[in-house]
């Protein structure tokens, strides 16, 4: 259960829509509640390699991959807009 006006700070920083928020053009929740179960199997199945960044620790361990959430849209702006979609 959750509100739909929830957001972390890196959800304001990018104006992006709550992971609450369903059922409304942009939402993401749909696809952010279906990605979560994988997430939780890679942590049990790759605990030793994988690093999930930055909730495991600023550094990450040399050989392991590293699991980010990233918002290019806070960097769109940066880069010429020829040949992309508003996305």
């Amino acid at each position: 259960m959750g509100d739909a006006h929830w957001r972390r700070i890196t959800k304001v920083r990018a104006k992006a829509k709550s992971v609450f928020h369903f059922d409304v053009q942009g939402q993401v929740a749909k696809s952010t509640h279906a990605g979560l179960p994988w997430l939780r199997y890679l942590r049990k199945q790759a605990a030793e390699s994988v690093h999930f960044w930055p909730f495991d620790g600023w550094e990450i361990p040399l050989g392991y991959s590293a699991i980010v959430e990233a918002y290019p849209s806070l960097f769109k702006h940066a880069f010429a807009q020829e040949g992309r979609t508003p996305d």
